[in-house]
């Protein structure tokens, strides 16, 4: 089974010194985790991700997962999407991949993400510490 998965969970699970009780510890356990090419950029634009134990650190969490880069038709639908419920531009991208693999979302970010008709979020127990 998949999951989408959100930048927010990747980043807890990075910040985190107790990884093994992570919402994306969890999720990785038992799915197969899809993510967007726009998560991996967000994920490279942060300061740790420049350093080497950062880097290091990311690479890893990356090693198996299914990048999956939007097309026109996804670009186009994330366009609407933005402008629809006034999302950014990442989190559009964010949602469009997790609604065209026809998989739930899980995010921390659900504020933005919960107004989206289309959108299946994964309800999770883990609470972010």
């Amino acid at each position: 089974m998949k999951i989408a998965v959100d930048t927010s969970v990747i980043v807890d699970f990075l910040r985190r010194s107790d990884k093994e009780n992570s919402l994306y510890s969890h999720l990785s356990s038992s799915y197969n985790i899809i993510i967007s090419l726009i998560s991996v950029a967000e994920l490279y634009s942060g300061q740790s991700s420049q350093t080497k134990r950062g880097s290091e650190a990311l690479s890893n969490v990356l090693i198996g997962v299914e990048i999956k880069a939007p097309n026109l038709d996804m670009a186009k639908f994330a366009g609407n999407l933005k402008l629809q419920y006034d999302l950014s531009l990442p989190d559009a991208f964010i949602a469009t991949m997790a609604i065209d693999s026809s998989l739930p979302l899980a995010t921390f970010n659900r504020k933005d993400f919960e107004k989206i008709k289309r959108l299946k979020l994964y309800l999770q127990n883990h609470k972010k510490d």
